[in-house]
């Protein structure tokens, strides 16, 4: 059976929020050396784009599934390299900023697409909720091992 456009936005959200919040751990562990963000995240866009389009392709016994898997894998490598692309031109607070308006705007998107079948504040709630949530863990963690820095 051919899968409709609509039916791809699935995977496309799920694997661009995966890609975001997995760059969030990039972005906040290595504040302290901005110079490494941009190349662990393109390392990390490939591993996990890769890794999320052959666990969808593996997981799924569809016709379809190659389709799927290349919409997951190419949204997860995007979401994970477009928040640390202000990294490769601006430095400092500038960067921080950039990269937080680009992860800013890729949460927009998706609760855009979320508020079509529940209401606005809900779809708001929920993407910034687990963005923010993210956050502080990531926090906790690059703390707690000594990672800041």
């Amino acid at each position: 059976m051919k899968r409709s456009r609509s039916a791809l936005l699935a995977p496309a959200i799920f694997g661009g929020f995966d890609g975001a919040t997995s760059v969030i751990g990039v972005l906040l562990t290595l504040t302290g050396h901005a110079t490494q963000i941009l190349p662990a995240a393109v390392g990390l866009a490939v591993a996990g784009g890769v890794g999320m389009a052959a666990g969808q392709w593996l997981s799924d016994d569809s016709d379809a599934g190659l389709r799927e898997a290349a919409v997951i894998g190419a949204a997860t490598a995007g979401g994970t390299i477009l928040p640390a692309l202000p990294y490769a031109w601006l430095h400092g607070t500038a960067a921080i900023d950039c990269s937080a308006a680009v992860l800013l705007t890729i949460g927009a998107v998706i609760t855009a697409v979320r508020a079509r079948d529940r209401s606005v504040s809900r779809a708001v709630a929920e993407t910034y909720g687990v963005l923010l949530a993210v956050c502080a863990a990531v926090a906790v963690c690059t703390i707690a091992t000594g990672a800041a820095g």
